[in-house]
């Protein structure tokens, strides 16, 4: 028997601006605003993510951020079955995630409420023309997972002119639950009778900490009221399925009982899902490390630990997504190693030679040609280091957000790691971000790299380890 995922075989995460088969995967199949996503769904890039269900490596896939893989709940095939498993020849499901708008400014999420310009406004006009035919056509459809979908005037036009083709369809709303009201639900009374699967998430019901997890927007009892309304929809039948989340930080986690016990009594989900904190959009190292008391060597950790003791957690209609993160390892604040740094460069000016160590280190690894991993001051500093050695040299920059847009670090590329790039080209790739090395170095092994991985702790005696 094997693991095995269906996502990458009936699945379409789209962006708008990249393609993904889910987005728990490293690999982009292409830009929906320049290739037909019919075009996108079967090709090359497509079929590599699918051969690595088929191999059972899952080289591409971000297994301990993604919730099956990091839970241990993949499905298992025979062997010959998973081998010979085949694509469907349109995606069955596909997840809507062009739209960024929102009413919140969660600082886990975004600096500000997010107000489009009229560039904005034209590609998601172009963004509705693209995906709406496809959607028609399709089985499923979930939205929006970079904004929300009951505030967003683009996905509620998106969602005003859906018109399913096929007689099984369903869809599925992800929401902070502030806008969908019986206003916002009477807008999409064409999609009523459809099976309909909502998951709200107000990550608290306490009005100073709802407002300092949404970023100072005071609409706790709209949140609250709406999530009756919602209620009364499951109770009636006109939804199939209701789910709460909270995102666990270090201003909430102490509410988890209580949070759950009001969701019980007041609002009867079928699943209130507590799930970790992960660093996506605009978080910085240093506030996701204060957020995420998942850390042992956060302050809050002990307390936290004992809060998930609380037997209602145990009720069957608790999910703990907390139990099966990847990020649960101790980590120090990213101030540690700035330090590190500081020592490194500090050590590395009162040398004779400044360079002789590394340039020892790097000939008797056989190293000629390196890619350095950020590129921002830190990725810098290592370049105009490195950049010394003689017989190396540095072929471009390696960033997970900023590669494969044009940019330029240093006269030098920026690649990126969600592009399908494998960096077979260079000996060693020198990560410069040493407070996120570990997702870095798994990033780049996931990608298919197989050479070198260094840092700054290589050089100093691991010190910066």
């Amino acid at each position: 028997m094997m693991n095995f995922c269906r996502k990458p075989f009936e699945q379409l995460y789209i962006s708008d601006s990249y393609v993904k088969t889910c987005p728990w995967t490293n690999l982009i199949l292409g830009n929906p605003m320049e290739t037909p996503i019919e075009e996108l769904w079967m090709n090359e890039k497509a079929e590599e993510i699918r051969d690595s269900i088929r191999d059972g490596s899952f080289r591409y896939c971000r297994k301990e951020e993604c919730p099956w893989c990091a839970s241990g709940k993949l499905e298992t095939m025979e062997d010959s079955e998973v081998k010979n498993y085949r694509a469907e020849k349109t995606p069955l499901d596909i997840s809507v995630s062009y739209d960024r708008f929102c009413n919140h400014s969660c600082p886990s999420c975004r600096k500000a409420v997010f107000v489009p310009d009229q560039a904005y406004k034209d590609k998601m006009a172009k963004m509705k023309d693209i995906v709406l035919p496809i959607a028609n056509r399709t089985k499923r459809v979930s939205t929006c997972g970079m904004g929300d979908c009951f505030s967003s005037p683009f996905i509620m036009e998106f969602l005003k002119e859906l018109k399913p083709i096929d007689p099984e369809f369903s869809i599925s709303f992800e929401t902070n639950g502030v806008m969908l009201d019986e206003k916002h639900w009477d807008m999409i009374s064409n999609l009523h009778g459809y099976p309909m699967n909502v998951t709200v998430t107000p990550n608290s019901f306490e009005k100073y900490t709802y407002m300092y997890l949404t970023g100072g927007h005071d609409n706790v009892e709209k949140s609250k009221k709406n999530l009756k309304f919602i209620s009364e929809l499951r109770k009636a039948g006109e939804i199939t399925s209701f789910k709460i989340n909270m995102v666990v930080q270090e201003s909430n986690y102490w509410e988890i009982p209580s949070f759950i016990e009001r969701c019980l009594q007041e609002y009867d989900p079928d699943i209130i899902q507590i799930k970790p904190l992960n660093r996506w959009f605009c978080l910085n190292a240093a506030d996701y490390w204060y957020k995420n008391v998942l850390n042992p060597m956060h302050p809050y950790h002990t307390n936290y630990l004992k809060v998930m003791q609380h037997p209602i957690l145990q009720h069957p209609k608790v999910w703990d997504w907390t139990m099966e993160s990847h990020d649960r390892a101790p980590k120090h604040h990213p101030a540690v190693y700035n330090e590190a740094y500081t020592d490194f460069i500090w050590n590395m000016l009162n040398q004779e030679n400044d360079t002789e160590i590394i340039s020892k280190y790097l000939q008797s690894r056989h190293i000629r040609s390196i890619g350095i991993y950020g590129a921002w001051k830190y990725g810098e500093i290592c370049y105009e280091i490195l950049n010394k050695i003689p017989g190396i040299e540095i072929k471009y920059f390696i960033d997970r957000y900023k590669g494969n847009r044009g940019l330029q670090c240093r006269g030098l590329e920026i690649k990126g790691t969600w592009e399908g790039n494998d960096f077979q080209d260079v000996d060693a790739i020198f990560i410069s971000v040493l407070s996120v090395y570990d997702e870095i170095r798994r990033d780049l092994i996931s990608s298919g790299y197989c050479g070198e991985i260094l840092s700054i702790k290589d050089f100093s005696g691991g010190s910066a380890s």
